[in-house]
């Protein structure tokens, strides 16, 4: 599945080394280097992504004051924030990919916002081939569903919900 730049909707940062792009087809690509820039994994069709962040909040002023006294400064140039933000994306090939930074700076959070609003675009886009025929494979599509469901990526309700909304096709 060779893609453009353009089909690209969106690239971000998930961590300090890795970038995540999601393309208009469905697909992503992982990018893995410094600052994003590297070596490019193939496209995987994606099937979902999703973000959190554990305790993220500011460091308070006279923490940070208190902080850039005892290392000389050198605390100053570290994020303001602290916490950890979670990052999860799955595909059909990689299955389900964690990434994990502590104490992340306003641009990977930005980036992690970013990545999931493509992808809750994407993903609600109908492929092609499913505009041009409802009746798509409903078996499979559903057996994907139950792979997500079985890793923990669905809860029980949004399994059900799915699957219904599936056979409701038939």
């Amino acid at each position: 599945m060779g893609q453009s730049k353009g089909d690209r909707v969106v690239k971000g940062s998930v961590d300090q080394f890795t970038a995540v792009s999601i393309y208009r087809d469905g697909t992503f690509t992982t990018t893995t280097g410094i600052a994003g820039f590297g070596k490019e994994s193939p496209h995987d069709r994606l099937l979902g992504f999703d973000h959190d962040a554990d305790s993220m909040r500011r460091k308070s002023a006279a923490g940070r004051g208190v902080a850039g006294i005892a290392t000389g400064g050198f605390s100053l140039l570290a994020s303001n924030n602290r916490g950890v933000l979670y990052v999860t994306v799955t595909g059909e090939k990689t299955g389900v990919q964690s990434f994990t930074t502590r104490n992340p700076d306003g641009h990977i959070l930005t980036s992690a916002r970013k990545l999931k609003a493509a992808a809750d675009l994407v993903l609600a886009s109908p492929k092609p081939a499913e505009a041009e025929n409802p009746s798509t494979d409903v078996v499979s599509q559903i057996q994907r569903l139950a792979e997500l469901h079985t890793a923990g990526v669905l809860t029980d309700d949004e399994f059900s919900a799915k699957k219904s909304e599936l056979l409701g096709r038939i």
